[in-house]
């Protein structure tokens, strides 16, 4: 017979989301019995809302920092006797969500209620950055020397919400060589540098549309080969935009080089003979033994060991709270425990890959959350690593 409730936003057009700076009086709420008969409601039944933060904390949940829910009176919606259908609906005035400076993704809280009759199970709103700073993503994450002119897409995207944004806006975007490498400015590149671009002076525009949180760009980079074995080098994308006038931050991006000779790739699988690979996790609270290996772009002349990071701040699921060890350990917080925060692969003298299996345990909850990773960085003196997630 348990209630429900149901929130539209609608200043955002009935997306369950609101923006930094916005108050509940624009957010409708609507409650219904699904699963009762008029039967069993016997009296009125009034379900007053609150407002809370979703436990545990973590990456996309907002806290209360974030927003404050402070009625006047109590908001409420009435379900006459023997009625399974409200007599109305209810706003949330006296929510107020917090304008900060702060860049941030998307955050969820929870709208709920409660009655007589119990509690209603809870819906999720969503507060949206205004602040409309721009981050600078680049695809592919890496460019081989081996792999003749390739094409690179450029994506500028809102780090907050856009639909506050009636006019495009346009991102500045220059390349330039880093970390010891020379970028020239037009294709074929003059002897001694590492790479160049079909853009002229090595600049281009990204245009991100009237309303929208993104745009995108391509442009096309050819990496020279040479004989020199190095790591290190990249192209590094920096942008520059005005939003009403007013400069925002625009950060950057970099495009590494990669000389085959030095690239080793992380991937994870199954502890198995097959070493099947591990797609990801379910969230049951049940260890799992993860094979990590570790495989060069070519045969390493010694044996290379390769650093592994467990759990690199990469990753978007949070590392469990927990203490003790076998069958006494416990964890409080968290969307994961891990067995070791590093462990060491070791690709042998003339191979190019190796592997070592590491422990971890997926923290079950009650929190309906989204995709979620942990991620595994490397690194070895020489080489290039990089990275895989693990879902």
């Amino acid at each position: 017979m348990g209630l429900t409730v149901d929130t539209d936003s609608e200043a955002m057009g009935d997306q369950d989301v609101l923006t930094e700076g916005d108050s509940g009086s624009g957010v409708s709420v609507s409650a219904s019995f699904p699963n009762a008969t008029s039967s069993q409601i016997s009296s009125v039944t009034t379900l007053t809302l609150s407002a809370a933060a979703e436990t545990p904390a973590g990456a996309g949940k907002a806290t209360s920092a974030d927003f404050s829910y402070a009625p006047s009176t109590a908001n409420t919606i009435s379900f006459p006797a023997r009625s399974i259908t409200a007599s109305g609906s209810a706003t949330l005035a006296g929510l107020t969500i917090t304008d900060d400076s702060v860049v941030e993704g998307p955050e969820t809280f929870l709208v709920n209620g409660s009655s007589a009759l119990g509690d209603a199970t809870a819906d999720t709103l969503t507060i949206y950055d205004n602040d409309a700073d721009i981050e600078l993503e680049v695809s592919p994450s890496s460019v081989d020397e081996q792999a003749g002119a390739q094409q690179v897409t450029v994506t500028a995207r809102f780090k907050g919400s856009s639909s506050i944004l009636t006019t495009a806006t346009n991102v500045a975007v220059t390349v330039a060589g880093s970390g010891g490498a020379s970028l020239g400015s037009s294709c074929p590149t003059s002897s001694g540098q590492d790479a160049c671009t079909n853009l002229t002076n090595n600049q281009m525009t990204v245009s991100i549309p009237a309303g929208a949180t993104s745009g995108t760009g391509t442009f096309m980079v050819t990496a020279v080969v040479d004989s020199v074995s190095e790591t290190g080098e990249k192209l590094t994308l920096s942008g520059s935009a005005s939003v009403g006038g007013t400069a925002v931050t625009v950060e950057s991006a970099d495009l590494p080089i990669v000389d085959v000779g030095t690239r080793v790739d992380l991937s994870l699988h199954e502890a198995t003979a097959g070493e099947a690979a591990l797609a990801g996790i379910a969230e049951d609270g049940e260890a799992q033994t993860v094979r990590v290996k570790a495989t060069a772009g070519a045969a390493v002349t010694s044996d290379t060991t390769i650093s592994v990071n467990v759990g690199a701040a990469g990753g978007t699921a949070t590392l469990g709270t927990c203490t003790g060890s076998g069958q006494s350990r416990s964890c409080t917080s968290g969307d994961y425990d891990r067995g070791a925060e590093t462990v060491d692969v070791t690709i042998p003298s003339g191979e190019t890959s190796g592997t070592a299996d590491v422990t971890i345990t997926p923290l079950s909850d009650t929190v309906a959350e989204g995709e979620e990773t942990v991620q595994f960085t490397g690194s070895a003196a020489g080489f290039a690593v990089f990275p895989a997630d693990l879902k």
